[in-house]
């Protein structure tokens, strides 16, 4: 008998629960970026301020759309070693320079721009999130950057994983798999609504949905599908393949599931579907993408040494807190799987000093015991879930240590 597997973790899971790794982030699969400066080498130059080279290479991140601020993401070498920084140009075309450490910045589609930095910096933290920049404030954090709707009501962000399952012979196989998370902007309450083994290309519609594609294990085939949060409710569009969606236009690209894979555009308004030629195509993949290539580029001559230095604020993203017998613990997130909510286990440990034993660390075989005082439990591939090579408990497992009263709420500070 096939049997569905938990997420897949990492032999080193014991290292991964009990401390942090560090890490440089890149970005998601699916994202249309530029990576030359995104790439590290291991010999880098921390600190920027010190580089007497010039750039050798030079791109533009992001754009902010509500003041007009140009983020250019650089890079030289020095002395066989390759530095980064960001340099920013408000519309005055006053230029300042990051402080070290922060080495590019990229553009996100709805979500906020996302950040990479050294791992001399700041290492990650509880969850191995990623880095983003919050524009208003200055401020780089580290949390879930969310896709957010066109009313802000919701906002969704994809978890990639790694899962095991075991085949009709008892082998492990191990695969990719693709979490989307649904999160409510007045409850604060964050639902995992759909997994994928493939990228479902998922965005959300002028009217506040949700579109991507999925597989159909009953059509057996690609099907595209809008999903409403605000009722839960799944609407089938078609069978076919999703290749982007254009909400300024409402226009949903796709090729239907036929050997020909002809691409063809349907207005979701008119309910109009029209053939596209390769030209056509192209023109709207280009129309979809973000182009800063128009944009004026630096002065190639610039010492960004003497450029002023922007210090930016630092904080990590805890979006849910929970009170165990009158102690508050903050944490970066819970999140509801078929009507569970689960917690991360490291930040509760942490904070309670529970004594964690690895009992098997191997891929889909793992075993934990936590210990609270006269209280055990042990958590398996059965009994628990791991997220971002991280331990997830629910609630019932917290009074099986001994907790009485348990309250899970959204952390209104955010941090």
């Amino acid at each position: 008998m096939v049997r569905r597997g938990r997420p897949f973790v990492m032999v080193m899971l014991c290292l991964s629960l009990l401390g942090s790794q560090s890490s440089v982030v890149a970005a998601s699969e699916g994202e249309q970026v530029d990576r030359t400066v995104l790439r590290q080498i291991s010999s880098e130059v921390g600190t920027v301020s010190s580089v007497s080279a010039q750039f050798d290479q030079q791109h533009v991140g992001y754009v902010d759309p509500e003041t007009g601020t140009i983020y250019y993401n650089i890079s030289g070498v020095q002395d066989d070693k390759r530095w980064y920084s960001v340099v920013e140009r408000s519309p005055d075309g006053t230029l300042m320079r990051w402080e070290d450490g922060f080495t590019s910045i990229y553009d996100a589609g709805d979500a906020a721009p996302r950040v990479s930095i050294l791992p001399s910096k700041y290492s990650p933290g509880d969850l191995n999130q990623g880095y983003y920049y919050d524009v208003a404030s200055s401020t780089v954090r580290e949390g879930n950057a969310y896709a957010v709707s066109p009313d802000h009501r919701w906002a969704f962000t994809i978890d990639e994983r790694y899962v095991a399952e075991q085949d009709q012979n008892g082998a492990n196989r191990i695969q990719k798999e693709y979490s989307y998370w649904v999160k409510d902007a007045d409850t604060k309450e964050l639902e995992e609504v759909f997994t994928s083994p493939s990228y479902a290309r998922a965005a959300w519609t002028v009217d506040n949905q949700m579109i991507l594609q999925r597989y159909s294990t009953k059509a057996k085939q690609n099907e595209i599908v809008l999903f409403d949060p605000s009722t839960h409710k799944w609407q089938f569009v078609m069978n076919a393949s999703l290749l982007l969606y254009l909400r300024d236009r409402h226009l949903l690209v796709y090729t239907n599931n036929e050997p020909t894979r002809q691409p063809k555009a349907y207005d979701m308004s008119t309910k109009r579907a029209e053939v596209l030629t390769t030209e056509a195509l192209n023109k709207l993949y280009e129309e979809s993408r973000q182009s800063y290539s128009e944009i004026e580029k630096l002065d190639p001559e610039l010492n960004i040494t003497r450029l002023p230095v922007k210090s930016l604020a630092f904080t990590r993203n805890r979006e849910h807190k929970v009170e165990l017998d009158g102690q508050t613990i903050k944490f970066p997130y819970a999140v509801k799987k078929k009507g569970t909510l689960w917690l991360p286990v490291k930040p509760l440990a942490d904070a309670l000093h529970w004594r964690i034993e690895p009992l098997k660390t191997e891929a889909a075989d793992y075993q934990y015991g936590i210990q609270q005082g006269a209280y055990r439990i042990e958590l398996v591939n059965e009994n628990s879930i791991v997220i971002k090579d991280r331990l997830f408990i629910t609630r019932g497992q917290l009074q099986s240590l001994g907790y009485k009263d348990i309250q899970v709420s959204p952390n209104k500070m955010g941090k």
